[in-house]
């Protein structure tokens, strides 16, 4: 369990009798003190330790007039993007109007302190900037105490980021990084209750935090801890897609703060209490299936239309390459094949047929409709989408109101993609315990379904196959009145389109690292395969 949790202040100086007093003064302020008295020092506690704010002399060399080397580190500390997260000081004995101009203005030092040694009088400026930038400018709540198992999850939830991201410094200093995060998200709460943490698929963690403030206890509020990057582009994208679309009683806030490797978004849900909230993985698994069919034509007709209003008008374009760059594999050309290849040691990947032992049929190859450039050419729309729409990112309360989460792959793409991406977020994740016969009679039943509102499904089906093939029957009826009546599409050709980018979503299933990880979830890989198969058969 992590202790040692204070304000940390990099000292760089290399005069005994001026650091001496200094750290002794920084410490008995409260501040946990790292001393560099070079360059090399300064610079290898710059790469590895978690700082909050730098202290640098210029001259570190005393017998060197022209030694800069704190204006040096003051460069580098610009190139690890540190400007933002740790304000720099710079002070010294040889401070002219130029060289603090040059140092404020164009390395983006914070304040620049003359060192006058007849008298101590710089050290009390020092101390007293030092505790104005924590104060203004860090805004961290360094005295936050934490409730029940909430420093646990913490650490957890460091580890978690760590083994999803191996170029992240090592999960004790991501701890301290997270500790900062809430911080700053909670500045002047009193204390927060970490009550649930959930691992996302994208190496990002949620966190459910209830804050308590100095008159009461506050809402319950989704955190989303990640990568600096990628939550800096999940930021860009909700301003972009989210903010002007989505209406207000069913927007998603956001609210960020950033460390040197991690980012925070915390999401306000407008009018509702997260804690009051269920992932659509747990409604799924509670909920009747008519409440959850209700449920997912609220999240289409109230959350995501005006997203799919605003749709492109229809031109051709290749279906499989859409689908392809929307999840970032045409880079990787021959991922689906090494990732099949896998799945299926030993099998001739050109064959035009694969045999599946269950439920022993022989079905067409997919990889062999991929080569096909002219089979997926098709009229197709764009609009802006969500672009990861799997059951983790819907919130839903008791009144089956619906909140999205995570807007990292918000942009515009095929129409369709939200629709394709939950399907197989049902079938492959929510509906994994379905026997192996079940699966079978679901998707030949899905695969031939050209009116959604016609679904006829054996009666004698297990409670679960019925659910499932009735909420994804739900879903895209949805789907299909995006087209709207009377319209220039068939049923067929809607379908057709469906099926298309469902095959796929299908085959995206055998790359995702969860369906590799996962012990309950590594059979769905093989039945993602029969499902493509099976839609490849219908598509011919």
């Amino acid at each position: 369990m992590l202790t040692d949790y204070r304000r940390r202040v990099l000292l760089v100086e290399d005069q005994p009798e001026v650091y001496r007093t200094l750290v002794r003064r920084l410490t008995a302020d409260g501040y946990h003190v790292t001393l560099a008295t070079n360059y090399a020092d300064a610079q290898r506690a710059l790469d590895t330790e978690h700082l909050h704010l730098a202290i640098f002399d210029i001259r570190l060399e005393k017998d060197d007039e022209k030694n800069v080397d704190g204006l040096r580190l003051l460069e580098n500390v610009a190139a690890l993007h540190l400007q933002d997260v740790m304000p720099c000081i710079v002070l010294t004995a040889h401070g002219t109007l130029p060289l603090a101009l040059h140092s404020l203005l164009e390395l983006g030092a914070a304040h620049f302190i003359p060192k006058i040694r007849k008298h101590e009088g710089y050290i009390a400026k020092l101390l007293d900037v030092v505790g104005e930038l924590f104060e203004e400018r860090l805004c961290i709540g360094f005295d936050l105490r934490y409730e029940g198992n909430s420093l646990q999850r913490i650490e957890q939830c460091a580890h978690s980021l760590h083994a999803a991201n191996g170029d992240l410094p090592a999960p004790e200093a991501l701890t301290l990084q997270v500790r900062d995060l809430l911080g700053k998200l909670f500045i002047g709460a009193e204390q927060l209750w970490i009550n649930e943490m959930n691992q996302g698929f994208s190496g990002s963690v949620v966190l459910y935090v209830r804050p308590t403030w100095p008159n009461g206890l506050g809402q319950s509020l989704v955190v989303k801890i990640g990568r600096r990057d990628k939550i800096e582009a999940e930021k860009k994208a909700h301003h972009e897609y989210v903010e002007h679309f989505l209406p207000t009683n069913h927007a998603t806030r956001l609210d960020d703060r950033y460390t040197r490797h991690l980012g925070a978004l915390l999401y306000t849900l407008a009018n509702t209490d997260a804690a009051d909230t269920l992932e659509f993985q747990q409604f799924y698994r509670k909920a009747p299936t008519e409440k959850i069919v209700t449920a997912l034509q609220g999240l289409v007709r109230e959350v995501c239309w005006p997203w799919y209003q605003g749709r492109t008008p229809p031109k051709y374009e290749n279906l499989r390459d859409l689908y392809l760059e929307a999840f970032n594999l045409q880079a990787q050309p021959d991922r689906l094949r090494q990732e099949f290849a896998a799945l299926r040691p030993g099998v001739d990947l050109a064959a035009p047929m694969l045999t599946f032992e269950s439920p022993g049929v022989t079905l067409p190859n997919p990889l062999r409709w991929l080569e096909d450039d002219e089979a997926s050419m098709q009229p197709v729309c764009r609009s802006i989408t969500h672009g990861d729409l799997h059951a983790d990112n819907i919130l839903i309360n008791e009144a089956n109101q619906c909140w999205l989460i995570d807007f990292y792959r918000t942009r515009e793409s095929h129409i369709l993609r939200d629709f394709v991406v939950l399907e197989t977020d049902i079938k492959f994740r929510l509906a994994a315990a379905l026997s192996a016969e079940e699966f079978y009679q679901l998707e030949t039943t899905l695969v031939q379904l050209e009116q959604p509102g016609e679904l006829h499904f054996d009666s004698t089906a297990s409670p679960e196959a019925l659910k499932a093939a009735t909420v994804i029957a739900g879903l895209r009826a949805e789907a299909w009145e995006l087209f709207g009546r009377p319209t220039n599409h068939t049923a067929r050709q809607i379908q057709r389109e469906y099926l298309i980018s469902l095959l796929m979503a299908t085959l995206n299933i055998l790359r995702l690292q969860h369906f590799k990880e996962q012990p309950e979830l590594q059979p769905q890989r093989e039945r993602a395969l029969l499902s493509a198969a099976l839609i490849c058969w219908q598509l011919q």
